[in-house]
């Protein structure tokens, strides 16, 4: 079974760089207009340039932003059949350091705000944007970066699995 992809528009959260960089890339030269949703302004814009897209800046844990760059994407584009959910962090920080201090619950926090809540926030918005005739099944992941971690490192993959929209 093969998906059209050609014409439609793709929203791919985490696009400036990384695996999101390379799911927008692979999603343009399928034919899709692509809209990267991504806090590196920089970054994002430049990639969306070379794969002919656009970038909104916005912070994928903040409901507001994240609702008004949905409306910029859709002003853009017209409405996404597609989001690629790539945004994410993977702060590399020993559970208990050196010194025997214990790792930093904000680090914690704020990876389980972007990788969890972020991605589940611009699901939900995303979803509800679409009409009733309109929603096929979409597949919404994220990865982890593929590096060793060193030991005694904390790996959060719980907020990592795939979620499928309704």
């Amino acid at each position: 079974m093969s998906v059209q992809i050609e014409g439609l528009t793709a929203i791919v959260t985490g696009g400036a760089s990384g695996l999101g960089a390379a799911a927008a890339s692979m999603l343009s030269a399928e034919g899709a207009k692509v809209i990267i949703l991504d806090r590196d302004h920089e970054a994002g814009d430049a990639h969306a340039r070379t794969i002919g897209g656009r970038c909104v800046t916005t912070d994928v844990t903040d409901e507001e932003a994240v609702a008004k760059a949905l409306v910029q994407a859709e002003s853009a584009f017209g409405t996404a059949r597609i989001l690629v959910n790539c945004a994410g962090v993977a702060p590399s920080i020993k559970t208990v350091g050196r010194d025997g201090s214990p790792h930093k619950l904000p680090d914690f926090r704020r990876a389980i705000e972007i990788n969890l809540v972020g991605t589940f926030n611009v699901l939900s918005q995303f979803a509800a944007r679409l009409t009733p005739e309109s929603r096929t099944p979409r597949m919404s992941f994220s990865g982890m970066p593929q590096r060793p971690n060193p030991p005694a490192t904390m790996v959060i993959p719980s907020d990592k699995t795939p979620s499928r929209a309704a």
